[in-house]
């Protein structure tokens, strides 16, 4: 597996020839569509345990599907997409209940297993069940810029 270091996917910035990022964007480019994961857990305030994060790593190349993973400097890789600290429970709840998020299960200790993650991954990518979350995903976008701009004009 090579690894690639990338700066921030949401930077806003010119790439030239001699950027680091082309030789990702490149890589993307021999891709098939829908075949690629982005692995991103965002927020500082809650980190991988090692434990956790051998799970995820393990996991994910167990499922045979490409993917981007978001590292932090420190090598610990802070929680948003998985449910662990305050609000965020609830927050993923809402998203699989919306359809546009599967869940990896825990075990009864509250552990994550790589063979779970391997059966999610797996589960939406090239295969029916991720189909059906990028429509719902497109159908709540559009409905929400919809209302959004509704909102908007009443204002003015």
């Amino acid at each position: 597996m090579k690894v690639i270091p990338v700066g921030s996917l949401v930077q806003d910035r010119e790439i030239n020839e001699d950027d680091e990022d082309v030789e990702l964007i490149d890589w993307l480019g021999k891709k098939n569509e829908h075949s690629t994961v982005f692995v991103s857990f965002g927020s500082d305030e809650y980190f991988l345990s090692e434990e956790e994060l051998e799970e995820i790593a393990f996991g994910l190349e167990y499922s045979n599907v490409n993917f981007i993973w978001v590292v932090s400097i420190d090598f610990g890789v802070p929680i948003i997409a998985m449910p662990m600290h305050l609000d965020q429970t609830i927050n993923a709840r809402l998203m699989v209940e919306l359809g546009v998020a599967v869940e990896i299960v825990r075990d009864d200790e509250g552990k994550v297993h790589r063979e779970e993650v391997a059966q999610v991954v797996k589960s939406v990518i090239g295969n029916e069940r991720g189909d059906i979350l990028r429509m719902r995903v497109r159908d709540i976008s559009d409905k929400s810029k919809a209302v959004g701009e509704e909102e908007i004009d009443a204002t003015i």
